[in-house]
């Protein structure tokens, strides 16, 4: 009898501990849902707000440990931000909206490990390029899990240092703004590469743009691009550089549109995406402070401002 007791009483501790644990479950789960509401109807407030500063950032969210190595931004059409790590074949899913960091899945294999730059999506393919040209492909895969992949060299890596990939759907290309040019006759000109989609169906083409097109009144002696994006309204390109805290805006034939700092706050910009109601999404890699992604209203400046 006494055992039944002890065990019936057991039986009762253990129901209202799993009723506690789930009540905890539910109360952060409710906190968390309550959180991203309020973030996202901020957000809201603010972009219909006209008198917001195009140069004061609509959010800024801090990003966690896993990903202080954030470089490359794409964008889904559904609104998904997808970024990957700067050193590992890793692709994690973000909601810009409000900061949340969901899925991650990575590229199948032990620990693949390249020198990751620049990731872009055509349909429901990823294309995820390295600092030496070589371009990974592959399709999205469910949290925790991996995906294969196919790879394609571009065999550029002698001739540039890559950092950043976008697609361009009206030539059905790749475009790769080139970090450091290799040929040191193209020291003082931004080279950007086109690379045909399928991959290897035609040689790849570049275009170099002189750098004094983008000096104006700024004293940069170089440009070193370490993302681009396309804008799918006027077919611009859109890049930020790094090293030089820079913005660049170029027509679809590479002509400078404007070149201008990037806001104050930017220690290590690796990536950009603009959504289709115009926000600009920057990502900072950790350096001075933790790695963040920042949104801006789109144009961040008035295109009146081309030195």
């Amino acid at each position: 009898m006494k055992r039944a007791r002890l065990f019936f009483l057991g039986i009762v501790v253990l129901t209202l501990v799993v009723a506690s644990c789930r009540g905890d479950a539910e109360a952060a789960s409710a906190a968390l849902r309550q959180e991203r509401d309020q973030r996202t109807a901020r957000l809201a407030s603010k972009l219909a707000d006209s008198a917001t500063s195009d140069s004061t950032p609509l959010a800024r969210w801090i990003l966690p440990n896993d990903l202080a190595e954030i470089s490359g931004l794409v964008l889904a059409p559904d609104g998904r931000l997808f970024a990957h790590d700067d050193e590992q074949g890793r692709v994690t899913v973000i909601d810009p909206r409000t900061g949340f960091v969901g899925k991650a899945f990575k590229l199948k294999g032990k620990d693949v490990q390249e020198d990751f730059e620049g990731i872009t999506l055509v349909d429901d393919t990823f294309y995820m390029v390295t600092s030496r040209g070589k371009i990974y492909t592959f399709t999205e895969g469910q949290d925790g899990k991996t995906v294969p992949f196919k790879t394609y060299d571009t065999r550029l890596g002698k001739e540039c240092e890559f950092e950043g990939i976008t697609h361009d759907p009206t030539t059905s290309q790749l475009v790769l703004p080139c970090k450091r040019p290799g040929d040191r006759n193209l020291r003082d000109q931004v080279v950007i590469y086109r690379v045909a989609v399928p991959l290897g169906e035609d040689r790849p083409q570049f275009q170099a743009v002189p750098i004094d097109a983008f000096r104006g009144t700024h004293a940069w002696k170089e440009l070193q691009p370490t993302d681009i994006v396309r804008d799918s309204v006027t077919g611009h390109f859109i890049m930020v550089a790094a090293p030089q805290k820079a913005l660049i805006e170029l027509s679809p034939t590479f002509e400078v549109v404007r070149a201008v700092p990037l806001p104050a706050g930017h220690d290590q910009a690796e990536g950009v995406a603009l959504t289709r109601d115009r926000v600009l999404i920057i990502s900072d890699e950790a350096k001075e402070g933790p790695a963040a992604i920042t949104l801006y209203r789109w144009p961040i400046v008035r295109r009146d401002t081309l030195p």
